[in-house]
């Protein structure tokens, strides 16, 4: 086998029917946990989890699977975790810088009234 090989593969069977059954199927085993779903999928990685929910969340609007009770703790989880990076990104613009000490402020203060 060889590494030409292995990558002809991958795209073959990135984003294929097999692919997608694979999925389906460690997501009933794995019942939900996403964790588990990727180390059972063949060639999977950590970035390929978006991907895979929006598999998944398809298959269970089109009832081809159930949704079952760790997958929707999960997203739950994933909702809170973005909120909570938001609140972050926000305070991170809000920080409050106080002013330099009174001397200088004093000199940036006579510069704008001039």
């Amino acid at each position: 086998m060889t590494v030409e090989k292995i990558d002809r593969f991958k795209e073959e069977y990135r984003e294929s029917e097999e692919e997608a059954r694979d999925v389906l199927k460690a997501y009933e085993e794995a019942q939900g946990k996403m964790s588990l779903v990727i180390d059972s999928v063949m060639l999977a990685t950590d970035e390929d989890e978006g991907r895979f929910r929006k598999m998944i969340e398809e298959a269970i609007v089109n009832k081809r699977v159930k949704r079952l009770k760790c997958f929707k703790a999960e997203v739950r989880k994933d909702l809170k975790r973005k909120k909570r990076a938001e609140k972050v990104k926000v305070k991170a613009r809000c920080v409050h810088v106080p002013w330099p000490q009174k001397g200088i402020q004093d000199r940036l203060s006579s510069r704008h009234l001039a």
